[in-house]
């Protein structure tokens, strides 16, 4: 009984997960194909990794600033490859491959190759909020640690938000894009947000780790 009733449950989340996906992707109906096609694309992410780079050293100081976009870096590999791990061993379709999705009208803007037919969960969705969650937090330690005066320093912190807004908006909207362009379900990109946050907290608090002990022992030897 308790297993029928744990199948009922996933199956009533897959259901309401595909239903969610079809309203959303069904709700562009081509005005906006060329804007979230491109939002998928590699080329969207290159300004929002040189801004983020700039502003961290910007705000952090170069030393201080290279473990931080160091462990970005490392965060950003680590849930791309654990990503290809949990769809190979997860094996759900993506809805341009989904029998389902497919007979109900989901618009694919981007076909995938058979052999990245699975889709749980979303790359895209983790880098995008990995490095969101990061370099917001690096950027905002960058700015409670300058020594500037009380309006200076007023002004860094009124950027450091204005950013922050910027990149999760920025990372809310790639995210999105994924379901738009039927690449991904919704529950993929919910479940890749939150493991690139979490993938993105481990390495950005381990590097604030590793580059205060450095600066102690410096301090230290002096």
């Amino acid at each position: 009984t308790t297993a029928m009733t744990d199948l009922s449950i996933l199956e009533r989340a897959v259901g309401a997960d595909r239903a969610l996906t079809l309203a959303l992707n069904g709700s562009n109906q081509g005005g906006g194909d060329a804007f979230w096609c491109f939002l998928s694309s590699n080329a969207a992410t290159i300004p929002a990794y040189v801004l983020a780079i700039a502003l961290i050293l910007w705000s952090s100081g170069w030393k201080r600033g290279l473990f931080y976009v160091l462990a970005i870096a490392l965060a950003l590999a680590a849930s791309d490859q654990i990503c290809n791990l949990v769809k190979e061993g997860v094996g759900r379709l993506r809805p341009s491959f989904d029998p389902y999705m497919l007979e109900n009208g989901v618009r694919v803007l981007l076909k995938s190759s058979p052999k990245h037919c699975y889709g749980f969960y979303s790359a895209h969705s983790a880098l995008s909020f990995a490095l969101a969650f990061a370099s917001s937090v690096a950027i905002r330690w960058g700015v409670n640690g300058c020594a500037a005066d009380g309006g200076r320093r007023r002004l860094f912190r009124a950027l450091s938000i204005v950013y922050a807004i910027a990149v999760f908006v920025w990372a809310a909207l790639v995210a999105l894009s994924r379901v738009f362009v039927a690449k991904h379900f919704v529950g993929d990109i919910v479940a890749g947000c939150l493991a690139g946050i979490f993938m993105a907290y481990i390495w950005l608090y381990a590097a604030r780790f590793v580059a205060d002990r450095f600066r102690s022992r410096k301090e230290t030897s002096k």
